[in-house]
């Protein structure tokens, strides 16, 4: 899994996904700032559970390793029942290893560590499938994970889609950001819309699919 095409964030994001899973309790992140060691957290009456994520783009153990030596005295004043570390990086046993004694008062064992490989690893699995979902840039990574995604069939979904498209088309005015939308297909064949919520992504989707339609009447929705 190449972690480079996610943030730091959503790195966080990806990890306490992971750790809900595992701990089979709703974990949580928090906004960017000073963490005091806790990048996840679940807490209640009965447990108190952190995590600190550490995304790196470069294979650096070293900065790694000094980066969670600066972390033991944050986790010792926060004393958890239990903590987790997960790293974008691929670790090797012995490395494992040292980050545990670092941390082994407040770990059960090595598996309260999850290096870059293990967490690819799950996410391969199909219990993770509900978390790649989640991740939408994870989707990107691997054909693999797109076909498992949408592998359900999306024949009822078609047709209300097109039904809503006949419902709306009156409706329907060609901005600027129509016609690029139709330029970008004919010549790249692919597109991707974003924007905040409310800006139209969803109607200029629905007026390409209805240009395309009208143009080559014949083709097939999937």
């Amino acid at each position: 899994m190449d972690f480079t095409i996610i943030s730091p964030l959503e790195f966080e994001q990806l990890c306490s996904d992971i750790l809900s899973y595992f701990i089979q309790k709703n974990s949580r992140t928090f906004k960017p700032g000073r963490d005091g060691g806790i990048d996840i957290e679940f807490r209640n009456k009965y447990s108190f559970i952190t995590g600190q994520c550490k995304h790196y783009s470069s294979q650096n153990y070293n900065q790694l390793l000094a980066t969670l030596k600066e972390e033991v005295k944050k986790v010792e004043r926060n004393n958890p029942d239990f903590y987790y570390v997960f790293t974008s990086m691929e670790l090797e046993p012995g490395q494992v290893n040292e980050i545990f004694s670092l941390f082994s008062s407040y770990m059960s064992d090595t598996t309260c560590i999850f290096d870059g490989h293990r967490i690819s690893e799950f996410l391969k699995t199909p219990e993770a499938l509900p978390i790649v979902k989640n991740n939408i840039k994870l989707w990107i990574d691997s054909i693999n994970t797109l076909k498992e995604v949408f592998k359900p069939d999306l024949s009822q979904d078609v047709d209300d889609l097109l039904n809503s498209i006949e419902q709306h088309k009156k409706k329907y005015v060609q901005t600027s950001f129509y016609f690029e939308a139709i330029d970008i297909l004919k010549e790249k064949r692919i597109l991707l819309v974003t924007g905040k919520a409310g800006t139209g992504k969803s109607t200029v989707c629905e007026m390409a699919l209805l240009h395309f339609l009208l143009e080559h009447p014949n083709a097939r929705v999937i």
